[in-house]
């Protein structure tokens, strides 16, 4: 697999990137590994998603918190708190299945081995094997509050989502793995409902790490530690 680096750059920039992997790949391309960081607090948004529904934007704008959409589908996440990274897989290659659900399970079994080896020890990371029932509320449409099926799950909670998007030549992967809490004190001056919003991604995600010191390094380690598990893939 080829690993990009494109570095840190603006929200539209790497969703940029990302659309250009998936509108790029062919039935015979290498698989692509997407690494990159952000310029500033950002957040992405599925396809689907209205962000007008969601946000403040009078505030979003007095934070400096940039939106974007994603080229995939699934809810919101902000990307002060994770470690996000994409991957371009073709038809033919061992994570490509053409059954969209066996996909995410092809490739999210990959990221537990990597969360185990982040962590230095074995861990009790799994998959989440059964759909919840379907939340009612705004929270259930953000990423880190609402575990799907086949999401990454450690000591009983989500660490790591995912979206997808098809095409006939493959699928475009993009990942999200929790290093750190999320504030409070953004989400609640940002969302119509931060606070509720807030309270289910402590009540159903988990992060990585238990504070936000080193966070630059750990995400530093955390991407060394996914280069050197999909090279191989």
């Amino acid at each position: 697999m080829k690993i990009w680096e494109t570095g840190k750059a603006t929200a539209r920039e790497n969703m940029g990137q990302d659309a250009f992997l998936l509108e790029n790949l062919e039935r015979d391309s290498d698989a692509v590994l997407h690494l990159y960081d952000w310029w500033g607090d950002c957040a992405t948004y599925g396809h689907f998603i209205q962000p007008e529904k969601f946000f403040d934007l009078e505030a979003v704008s007095q934070k400096g918190l940039t939106l974007e959409k994603r080229p995939t589908g699934g809810g919101i996440i902000f990307h002060s708190f994770d470690l996000a990274f994409s991957l371009a897989i073709p038809v033919g290659h061992d994570l490509y299945s053409p059954n969209t659900l066996e996909s995410y399970v092809n490739v999210n079994r990959e990221v537990i081995d990597v969360i185990c080896q982040f962590l230095g020890r074995e861990c009790e990371a799994t998959l989440l094997n059964a759909q919840p029932k379907s939340k009612k509320g705004l929270s259930q449409h953000f990423c880190m509050a609402s575990p799907t099926q086949y999401d990454v799950i450690l000591d009983g909670k989500k660490v790591g989502g995912a979206a997808q998007r098809r095409t006939r030549s493959g699928f475009l992967h993009q990942g999200t793995l929790s290093l750190v809490e999320p504030s409070s004190e953004l989400i609640c001056a940002v969302l119509k409902d931060g606070e509720a919003i807030h309270a289910e991604m402590v009540k159903n995600g988990r992060a990585l790490l238990d504070s936000a010191a080193d966070l630059v390094e750990n995400r530093r380690i955390l991407r060394d530690h996914l280069k050197r598990h999909f090279r191989q893939i």
